[in-house]
């Protein structure tokens, strides 16, 4: 049954769209009624899902906590995609995505792993971090990424891949490595690896889109906390993208600034005073070096008397 975009997905999109018929058994992401969607880049998911974009095989770049992973699996969500996600480090090996042997019952069988299951029953293979992988293991990937049948060297089997498999892998630099030492471990990628993806940048939300989700989220903060909050936290990013200029090393995602909307709310019923700052510190300055803690607070008292 078709369903309008626009009440699906909470946006001012045209078109109707049939979810998919969910399968027992299949992993499944729950939709957050709170999730903010930005129209723009929902229509180019949307077209990304339906195999209407030029490459089935996605890379979303930017900043820690900025929703990579979460609008994938909220668009999913909405849409009956199940999604097999992974963790990409350079200890990581990309065979092991595709299963292993395994005991059952005292005999040894063969076990699909997420990336073997996701090709098989169509969906979502969501690598986190891909750009951390080692480039040989990325380069391991190449047949997957051309949409051609994948051998199980373990057991000869040939999986050729469901029509609605999509790669999806998400990543801080792009693939191009770190020049500002916040993100301990991108690699360099090769481009003939790149090259098999479209990609979109996912910076953090406007400032209204971030007022709406705290709103959403923590409904009886009040609204001069949230403004002061976001107003804060937008300081603190153009600050911190200063970094090789001495400015702030810290920073605040959108991630954190909901996390910390809601320890403040808490923090306000529970009595506790001060509940801002304390749960400004407990979830983002906690362990900062002293110069950045009280940079920070500075900001913060500036916006609170604003």
């Amino acid at each position: 049954m078709n369903t309008k975009v626009a009440e699906l997905f909470g946006v001012s999109l045209p078109g109707e769209i049939r979810p998919r018929r969910q399968i027992d058994g299949l992993p499944y992401p729950e939709a957050n009624p709170h999730f903010v969607f930005q129209p723009q880049r929902l229509a180019k998911l949307l077209r990304f899902f339906a195999g209407q974009a030029a490459r089935n095989n996605l890379l979303l770049i930017g900043p820690a906590g900025s929703g990579k992973t979460t609008v994938i699996e909220q668009v999913a969500a909405r849409l009956g995609w199940p999604v097999w996600a992974v963790s990409c480090s350079g200890k990581v090996r990309a065979s092991h995505w595709f299963g292993t042997f395994a005991l059952r019952d005292g005999a040894t069988v063969w076990q699909d792993g997420p990336l073997a299951l996701a090709l098989r029953h169509g969906g979502i293979f969501l690598a986190d971090e891909i750009t951390r992988l080692d480039p040989a293991e990325q380069m391991a990937l190449v047949r997957v990424l051309d949409g051609s049948e994948v051998t199980i060297p373990e057991t000869g089997e040939v999986i050729r891949p469901h029509k609605l498999f999509r790669f999806v892998g998400t990543g801080n630099s792009g693939g191009f490595g770190d020049e500002t030492g916040a993100y301990v471990g991108e690699r360099v990628s090769s481009f003939a690896f790149l090259d098999r993806f479209l990609k979109m940048e996912v910076d953090y939300l406007g400032k209204d889109d971030e007022l709406l989700l705290i709103a959403r989220v923590v409904p009886d903060l009040p609204s001069t906390t949230r403004n002061a909050l976001v107003r804060l936290a937008r300081a603190v990013r153009d600050a911190s993208q200063a970094a090789g200029k001495g400015e702030l090393r810290v920073n605040i995602s959108t991630r954190a600034l909901l996390a910390v909307a809601r320890e403040t709310w808490a923090y306000h019923t529970m009595g506790i005073q001060n509940p801002l700052l304390e749960a400004l510190n407990d979830v983002v300055l906690a362990g900062t070096p002293s110069e950045d803690r009280d940079a920070v607070q500075t900001i913060l008292d500036k916006f609170i008397r604003s």
